[in-house]
């Protein structure tokens, strides 16, 4: 998905003034596409594998702001103090929900999804222009949905991941450091989901020693929302850089619990349902079932009491590749 110097759109061709390939970003555009979208684009551009996809740009986003019409909201922010701003940070995330998404916003959206292939299993990331900042770090405030399916629930994700721009939490952090309410943005990464056995995160340097000899790595069977939302004890190596020699190496409690002889099967993308931070769903999970656990997957799937009883909530088992229905 080449982005032209000038913004065009037709009935075919999604409008690249809203959404922009991944592979067309690097560190450069970081005001574009938020430090995410920017650093998937550096990824890509030194070789590594990335999910296809694209960025629903910063710019979308201040389409959607003047709909929902936050200028008023955004003058009082700039005279509240930090810890008085939960209010008007509720009130424009229920102004930006209300408000339509516009449409040459929508359609570019829907356009671009559909490139990506037939009802294409999708995670929809926020990827605000605040974020990865070498002062501040903006981890986990906005919103994150998995496993979307389908352009209309593709266009809901990237409205509801604009409204996570106003969370409490998100404003109180950005007064406090400093960091202008109204120039914020927030661009939405959209990328196809990785089918993964294993999955986590890796430090190219140890983040509590600060050795940038050591490589730390976190990893889980399934999704690695898991590991980032610490939602369980995940495995944990720290490699030697220079060497590729693991020097430490903890196993979680799902690789101490999960015998070693039975293979860990392949996670399974789940029409419809959409994860948020909270861990839960949209849609029912099939969970709740008295047969025995057969994935580890699911950071919720795991033995009570020692007992082999699925004990799943909402949609976690079913978006983290859990068979225990």
């Amino acid at each position: 998905m080449r982005a032209p110097e000038r913004a065009t759109g037709s009935a075919s061709q999604p409008d690249y003034l809203f959404v922009v390939g991944l592979d067309d970003l690097d560190a450069g555009k970081l005001p574009v596409a938020g430090g995410k979208a920017a650093n998937l684009g550096e990824l890509i551009g030194a070789g590594l594998p990335v999910p296809p996809g694209f960025c629903v740009t910063a710019e979308a986003y201040r389409e959607m702001a003047e709909v929902a019409d936050l200028a008023e909201i955004l003058d009082r922010l700039a005279v509240t103090p930090p810890s008085e701003a939960a209010a008007l940070a509720g009130q424009a995330r229920e102004r930006i929900l209300a408000a339509a998404v516009p449409a040459r916003v929508g359609a570019a959206v829907v356009e671009a999804y559909r490139a990506l292939g037939d009802d294409a299993p999708v995670a929809v990331r926020s990827s605000a222009t605040a974020e990865d900042l070498p002062f501040a770090s903006f981890a986990g405030q906005q919103d994150t949905y998995l496993n979307v399916v389908g352009a209309d629930a593709v266009v809901e994700a990237v409205h509801r991941c604009w409204a996570s721009l106003w969370t409490e939490r998100a404003v109180v952090y950005r007064a406090t450091n400093g960091i202008d309410h109204g120039g914020a943005r927030l661009a939405v990464v959209v990328e196809r989901m990785v089918d993964a056995a294993v999955a986590g995160v890796m430090f190219t340097a140890n983040p509590v020693t600060g050795r940038r000899g050591e490589t730390v790595i976190d990893a889980n069977p399934g999704l690695g929302e898991a590991v980032v939302s610490g939602a369980v004890d995940p495995d944990h190596f720290v490699v030697d850089a220079a060497t590729g020699e693991v020097v430490q190496r903890r196993l979680g409690e799902t690789s101490r619990s999960w015998p070693s002889s039975r293979s860990v099967p392949a996670s399974r993308p789940t029409t419809g349902r959409r994860r948020t931070p909270s861990g839960r769903s949209t849609r029912p999970g099939r969970c709740g079932s008295p047969r025995p656990v057969r994935s580890p997957r699911c950071s919720r799937c795991r033995p009570a009491a020692r007992t082999a009883t699925c004990e799943c909530t909402s949609a976690s088992a079913s978006l983290r590749g859990c068979t225990a229905r």
